[in-house]
């Protein structure tokens, strides 16, 4: 337990040294992966938010990388697929 925290703490000083003022957007990310809950990043293009992401991703063994480009038009079914009129009348969402 003590060395894959050595690792993670390694991997996250090492993106702090590489994501200037991106710390707190570094240490939340990896409150969510210890968490296991969700990370959304917003902010303005070309503030590293894909690319960090994708870098911590790239980082953990067997990982996989999720990524959309949300505008207004975006519909749920892009995300989520189409829904299921079945699952509806079973409670599945």
């Amino acid at each position: 337990m003590e060395r894959a925290l050595e690792k993670l703490k390694k991997v996250k000083n090492d993106l702090k040294t590489h994501y200037f003022e991106r710390d707190d957007v570094i240490e939340g990310a990896f409150c969510a992966l210890l968490t296991g809950s969700h990370l959304l990043l917003i902010g303005p293009p070309g503030t590293a938010k894909s690319q960090l992401a994708n870098e911590i991703c790239r980082k953990i063994k067997g990982a996989r990388y999720f990524q959309w480009l949300l505008t207004k038009f975006t519909t749920p079914e892009e995300l989520f697929g189409a829904v299921s009129l079945r699952g509806l009348e079973n409670d599945e969402y």
